[in-house]
């Protein structure tokens, strides 16, 4: 384990243990950029912006009953890799009811012209 993770853990747990803010910000501070540009390769930036939020504010919300079995920023990259898939998932139903909508407005319009031009 290098110093810098050895950190990490050290700053979590002082989190979780006493609820440290300062610990916690210096853990927000130092990985929050690095997790937004993991999140942008699988998302828009906007998008990984608000799930790599999310992610740290699950960690703070959940830091008494976390258990991180191999290190701090493992558990913040799984999270935020899991939160793009998600997302992902998402966008493909919400594009998939978009089009299904979309045909079937466009029949519905088509019967409801040709229904109205009848009478």
């Amino acid at each position: 384990m290098n110093d810098k993770q050895s950190t990490y853990d050290s700053m979590m747990q002082r989190v979780a243990e006493y609820d440290d803010e300062d610990a916690f910000k210096y853990i927000f501070d130092d990985l929050y950029a690095p997790l937004c540009l993991y999140a942008r390769r699988m998302v828009p930036p906007g998008a990984a912006e608000d799930i790599a939020q999310e992610v740290f504010v699950a960690l703070w919300e959940n830091r008494n009953d976390i258990i991180i079995e191999t290190s701090l920023k493992g558990w913040l990259l799984t999270g935020t890799r899991n939160r793009c898939l998600n997302y992902i998932k998402r966008q493909a139903v919400r594009n998939r009811y978009n089009s299904y909508a979309a045909a079937n407005i466009n029949k519905r319009s088509k019967v409801s012209y040709v229904s109205y031009n009848s009478r």
